[in-house]
């Protein structure tokens, strides 16, 4: 008898701390700390990322800096995550949204940051009751395959797709954006066609830059509550953005290529990822 009941004190203490190391997990996984993703601090946060800095943020509000890099002694903004009027606005440069690799390598640093990138710009909002609007008349690479050849080692729509967005796919913005949540526009402004055959949404001849009206359009639906996620490849990306990124105070540029490193310099929701759970809860803080 001593010992069933000894059992039970044992199953019930296990529990019990099981209970506290789940609701440690999503507290901390909330908390706005300051820690590193592979630090023992009570938050989990990618710490950095790669991209190609081929086009890139030359100027953004300080508060809305989520990362920064060094390049010729200078530091420039490499992610920007902004407010303008009721909406929210999420620009990065180069290959940071163009280039996610989630076919060949799902859930990496920039995969996950741009579907963060997204959750921020529509408030967190359900993906099946959220609509969103991709772009593809202004250069974007919509699918990019690393090396060429055959495609396709990234593809944003699939992205989006996968993660329970309904989306429309269009080369244009339209007059009217009602319905939409969010508008994306990853890697405005590449150069070259797609180094492989029938590449999908690629506009070809067709490409343009956004037109005024384009441009109105989209900032009053921004304005008015609506979200955005761009980036801007080389070289027509940051002359093609800059019209759209003047009013909310960010601006680009064109640089040589060259490949960079992002470090984060803010907790923020868009760089959240997983803590591991149980285990390390219980003999310890959890780990990212």
């Amino acid at each position: 008898m001593m010992r069933k009941s000894i059992a039970w004190v044992l199953i019930v203490s296990l529990a019990f701390v099981a209970v506290l190391g789940v609701t440690q997990v999503l507290a901390e996984t909330t908390d706005k700390g300051t820690g590193d993703s592979d630090s023992s601090s009570t938050t989990c946060q990618w710490s950095s990322f790669t991209f190609g800095a081929d086009s890139w943020i030359t100027s953004a509000p300080s508060d809305s800096i989520l990362a920064e890099f060094s390049w010729q002694n200078n530091v420039y903004p490499a992610f920007v995550a902004t407010q303008y009027g009721s909406g929210k606005a999420v620009f990065a440069p180069g290959s940071a949204f163009s280039q996610i690799d989630n076919i060949t390598s799902p859930h990496n640093v920039r995969h996950e940051l741009f579907l963060n990138s997204v959750k921020w710009v529509t408030r967190n909002k359900r993906p099946s009751q959220t609509v969103l609007l991709v772009t593809y008349g202004h250069s974007e690479l919509l699918t990019y395959h690393r090396g060429g050849g055959v495609c396709c080692s990234s593809n944003v729509v699939q992205a989006l797709v996968g993660a329970g967005y309904p989306v429309v796919v269009t080369p244009d913005i339209p007059v009217s954006l009602s319905g939409y949540d969010a508008v994306i526009m990853p890697g405005v402004g590449w150069i070259n066609t797609p180094a492989y055959s029938t590449p999908p949404f690629w506009c070809g001849l067709s490409c343009h830059a956004p037109t005024e009206e384009e441009t109105s359009t989209l900032l009053r639906f921004v304005a008015g509550g609506g979200g955005l996620v761009a980036s801007v490849e080389y070289d027509k990306g940051a002359n093609w953005m800059n019209p759209i990124g003047a009013p909310m105070n960010v601006t680009f540029d064109v640089i040589d290529p060259s490949a960079q490193q992002g470090t984060r310099v803010m907790d923020h929701p868009i760089f959240s990822r997983a803590c591991r759970m149980f285990l390390p809860i219980i003999f310890g803080k959890p780990k990212c």
